[in-house]
């Protein structure tokens, strides 16, 4: 059942208790960076690099903890640029 967190956040939730062999924490992370990006994106000058920033700490972390999201880190990234 969602909470009161955002919609992504309540989803992941729900993904990671009900197929937490297929969506696990590195999946969790990965999307919250996409987020980022997407609100970066639609951002300017400094809040838009913070933005950009904390989405490449997070994604880093994701795949240091071995997740499938690793892959899809090239094409976010071009996508930035």
């Amino acid at each position: 059942m969602p909470g009161a967190g955002s919609g992504a956040e309540d989803l992941s939730a729900a993904l990671g208790a009900g197929c937490g062999a297929w969506f696990q924490d590195a999946d969790r992370t990965f999307y919250r960076a996409s987020g980022l990006l997407q609100r970066a994106e639609a951002a300017s000058g400094a809040e838009r690099a913070a933005l950009a920033r904390e989405a490449l700490r997070l994604m880093m972390q994701a795949r240091r903890g071995g997740g499938r999201p690793a892959g899809r880190l090239s094409a976010l990234m071009e996508a930035l640029m």
